[in-house]
This record gives structure tokens, sequence and C-alpha cells, in this order.
């Protein structure tokens, strides 16, 4: 199956490298994740095309930066060797021109997913000439396909419990970016509302997700008590509490 391909090149299992050496003292673990990092760096150039392969298809080179690369780096402890600092460096433009220039143009939870961590990119690293460029695109994808994809009264497309949950992550991390940077869109704050009214309309009362469409079992119930505890949403916090809080 080619997705243990893709989610490999997520490079996920290097976070537990980085959890098991500082619970463990062992640098073994730390060792290890460094040599790894940087092998694949450099077994792996940027073939600065559309492609779909394990290693650079846009939705991997999106979930290195957001779920791994960038907590890596700025890890307090510092896992990373600085061989392996410079190199990550030193890949982070060529993330950025495919998450750019390559990633899914036709739209989808993809695209956000893609979006977002272009503004990762931006924001953590804005020494790099262009960052500014990074975040411009990065919110206007997002802002596009957010309004152009969903419905007035908040769902998204794709009609999935699974999907909308992946939107609503990548949705709120580019806020949060372009807010710390001092981008605030008030238009794609409202819309991101209605989507997180509809994520709490149709949880249900065991607190997960319904399987509509292409979906998972999701337990809703987490997700939705963080929203209401960031946008100050009681009525959230009801559901999410099953009517003990909020």
């Amino acid at each position: 199956d080619k997705e243990w391909a893709w989610f490999l090149n997520r490079q996920e299992f290097l976070r537990d490298l980085a959890e098991t050496s500082r619970a463990t003292g062992n640098r073994a673990y730390v060792d290890a994740l460094s040599a790894y990092l940087s092998d694949w760096i450099l077994s792996n150039p940027f073939p600065g095309r559309l492609n779909f392969s394990a290693q650079w298809r846009a939705l991997e080179a999106a979930r290195r930066i957001t779920d791994v690369w960038t907590d890596l780096f700025f890890d307090p402890y510092g896992p990373l060797s600085p061989e392996a600092r410079l190199l990550l460096l030193s890949s982070l433009p060529d993330h950025a021109a495919d998450l750019r220039d390559f990633g899914s143009f036709w739209g989808g939870n993809h695209r956000l997913t893609e979006c977002s961590a272009l503004a990762g990119i931006a924001v953590a690293w804005p020494e790099f000439r262009d960052a500014p460029l990074w975040l411009d695109d990065a919110a206007a994808g997002t802002r596009d396909e957010i309004l152009s994809g969903s419905y007035p009264d908040g769902a998204y497309r794709e009609l999935s419990s699974h999907y909308q949950r992946v939107v609503l992550e990548s949705a709120e991390r580019t806020l949060s970016l372009l807010a710390s940077a001092g981008h605030r869109n008030p238009e794609l704050e409202t819309r991101a509302q209605a989507m997180w009214d509809y994520f709490a309309g149709i949880t249900q009362p065991d607190g997960h997700g319904p399987l509509n469409n292409d979906g998972d079992s999701d337990w809703n119930t987490g997700l939705l008590a963080d929203a209401a505890k960031t946008h100050g949403r009681a009525d959230w916090l009801f559901v999410a509490s099953h009517g003990k809080e909020g």
C-alpha cells in the first residue's frame, strides 16, 4: 500500500526517538535521529517539479514541517546535531518551493495543510529572503480554499467529519500564525467560526463524529474542547463536556 511509504516520509517516528532520549537520558536515540535526518536530506534531493513520490509529494513535505521538523529544530533540549540542523535549514527553501509551486493545485484538505506548513516556515524562519512572499501566498491560498470550499453553514465541501477536522486544524494553525505575524483576516476568521459550529453540531452524544463519506471514527471531543477555550465558546464546551461545563 503506497500509504505506508507516504506516511514513513512524514517522519513522525523521529519524535519518538527525541522523546525516548529525553525520558532515558540516552543520547544514542538523538544521535540516530540526527543521522537519519541528515542521510534523508542528502539522499533525497528536491526534484523541482510536481510529483507524487513518497519523499516529495507536497502533503508529506507539509507534514514533515508542521508535525516534526519545526519542533525538532527549536527543541530546547537540542536533539539535533549541528550537521543535521544545517542540513534541515538548507532544505527549508526546497520545502517552501514544493509547497508553493507544486502543491495540490486542485484544492481540498491537502492544499490547506500545505498552506499551513508554508506559513509555518515563513513565521518560524523569517530570516529567509522569501519568507514574506511565502506568508502572503499561504494566507491567500488558505483564504481562497476556505471561502470557496465551505458552505455558509460551515460544512466543508467533502462533507466528511474526518476531513472537517483536518481542515479545521490546518485553518486554526494558519490563522494563529497569521495573527502572530500581524496579518489578521476577519472574513476568514468568521468562516472558521461557522466551520467549528458545524463540527460541534455533528458531534454525536458519545463524542465521536459521524461516519459520513471518507472518514474515520474520530473522537471530536478533545479538539472541540480546545477550540471552545481558545475562542471562548461556552456552547462548544457544553457539547464537548457532555453538558458538564459551559
